[in-house]
């Protein structure tokens, strides 16, 4: 979105790039399998260096901050 303050934009594009590293691993036959039968589950993190703060990054690519 080009109307959008640098910042917001550049914080958009790491949390798109969380979700597109998720569906990467998805592609991977042996990744899907442990997924399907519940031996392996897949969690996309943020960590805001400026803020420090961790967010949890849901598949829609909202990020929910972590309380500490």
């Amino acid at each position: 979105v080009p109307d959008l303050p640098h910042a917001e934009r550049a914080r958009r594009l790491e949390l798109a790039t969380v979700n597109q590293s998720l569906r990467n691993l998805k592609s991977f036959p042996f990744i899907t399998s442990r997924i399907a039968d519940n031996r392996l589950a897949l969690h996309g993190w943020h960590f805001d260096i400026a803020e420090g703060a961790l967010c949890a990054v849901d598949e829609d690519g909202t990020a929910v901050p972590l309380s500490g």
